[in-house]
């Protein structure tokens, strides 16, 4: 009897402590998205410190069709305690909560029960014309989804993205009497990057000087790219591995033996990239990286050559295609940032009316202000004249971002996975390709400790 007393006791602790899931009240509000401009209203919206300018924005911009909604930041650090403790003082207290979180697309799953399923409101949206469908980049939006098949449904509303390209060092190519590729050449590949590399090289080494590349190995947006790339599968119904299955393990070895072919032009790793004391002639990143590029003038100790990259010494070229004979499909890694619904707002068609906006030329284009935003709608990209191809500095090759845009990696295996398992599978997938980049094992063998791993974690969760 006692130790029945006891484990009740346990348990009640547990609850209010905090440390169970606690669940809210939906309002029921039927869907309106076409609200009256003239509506009075407070909405809290969760961001981080990082994209509060950006935020700033798109609020003041937002107010000049709706001036009567008072829109409240709230400071949302990088982690999903914040965001469970704002759930679980909001079952408490009802309207405490932020409406809408900020998120990006390797995250928010995480979330999914207490966020708000967004196809009541999207199909609405497109049915009154409130939202361009066709205008919409659908590729990018999709990767807000969570679920499988029917149960399916768009949980992040993407608000700008970012994907990989290629940064060039202009003056180490123009030295060494390499041109860099056209925009649009079909035929753009990373065999044929790594022919001009050779190139570069050869000079190098005729100046006595020491070039090593930037190409984030160890970053998935370049390893899953190159894996998809050889026409790996890597995950069926269920989670199951099938990387390591008679199909698919001779792709995934001739995969992991391209990466490691990889190494012979780059750094190993992100952590190494300023620790060589050389040259660089190219760099794989994300739009992101061209602020902090275009800041850097001043020729630095470790690169007296060439300032690393300066403002006046880089260009931009989309990501290599890999072409590997019997696929017919070339990948690229990109992500979406954006925001999504608190479940349990109180004001869902306000909280929608922000969300919306924001996917509007109007919210876009007081996104693309924020220079590192690469906009949702095809118009916007396709317009020469549009504000985010001059951001932060105007004159760069910024084509090179919207290049390719079918050609973005599909990360529909995260479905099959719990959120605890999901990150285990994908530590694991970063630690088998460290691990073949610095050759400490065979590399089946490590593909099998990989699939072992992956296997294990899964089973944690049945």
């Amino acid at each position: 009897m006692k130790k029945t007393i006891l484990c009740v006791l346990l348990v009640l602790v547990f609850i209010l402590s905090g440390c169970a899931p606690k669940f809210g009240v939906e309002t029921g509000e039927e869907v309106n998205v076409q609200l009256d401009k003239q509506t009075q209203a407070v909405l809290r919206v969760g961001c981080s410190n990082t994209q509060y300018e950006v935020l700033k924005n798109v609020i003041a911009a937002f107010n000049e069709e709706y001036p009567n909604i008072e829109v409240r930041v709230m400071s949302q650090p990088n982690n999903d305690q914040t965001i469970m403790n704002w759930h679980n003082s909001d079952v408490q207290k009802p309207g405490s909560s932020p409406d809408i979180f900020s998120f990006s697309d390797t995250d928010y799953q995480a979330k999914i029960s207490i966020l708000k399923n967004l196809d009541p409101y999207f199909e609405a949206a497109y049915e009154t014309g409130m939202l361009d469908e066709d205008d919409i980049a659908q590729n990018m939006l999709s990767r807000g989804k969570s679920g499988k098949g029917e149960d399916k449904h768009q949980y992040l509303i993407g608000t700008h993205y970012d994907q990989f390209v290629t940064y060039f060092n202009t003056k180490i190519f123009e030295e060494a009497g390499v041109e860099l590729p056209d925009m649009y050449d079909p035929d753009w590949t990373m065999d044929v990057l790594l022919e001009k590399l050779d190139q570069v090289n050869a000079y190098a080494r005729r100046e006595g000087l020491n070039f090593r590349s930037q190409m984030h190995l160890d970053s998935g947006a370049l390893y899953l790219s190159v894996i998809y790339g050889h026409g790996v599968e890597l995950f069926g119904e269920g989670g199951k591995v099938l990387f390591n299955n008679e199909e698919n393990l001779p792709k995934m070895i001739d995969a992991m033996e391209y990466m490691q072919k990889l190494t012979e032009y780059s750094v190993l790793s992100t952590s190494d990239a300023m620790l060589v004391d050389g040259y660089t002639p190219i760099h794989f990143q994300t739009k992101v990286a061209l602020e902090g590029i275009c800041n850097y003038d001043k020729p630095s100790k470790s690169y007296p050559h060439s300032g690393y990259f300066s403002r006046d010494l880089v260009d931009m070229r989309p990501f290599p295609a890999i072409r590997i004979e019997g696929v017919d499909k070339s990948y690229v890694g990109a992500g979406t940032f954006g925001y999504s619904m608190y479940r349990y707002s109180k004001q869902p068609n306000v909280a929608w009316a922000f969300l919306q906006f924001m996917l509007t030329p109007a919210g876009q284009a007081a996104f693309s202000k924020g220079g590192n935003h690469i906009p949702m709608l095809k118009s916007m990209q396709e317009d020469k004249n549009a504000e985010w191809r001059n951001q932060p500095i105007p004159g760069y090759s910024q084509e090179a971002f919207i290049s390719y845009p079918e050609r973005v990696i599909s990360l529909d295996y995260r479905d099959y996975f719990t959120t605890a398992a999901l990150v285990e599978v994908e530590l694991a997938l970063q630690k088998l390709v460290t691990d073949v980049i610095n050759r400490n094992d065979t590399i089946e063998a490590l593909i099998e400790a990989c699939a072992d791993k992956i296997e294990y974690e899964v089973s944690k969760e049945q």
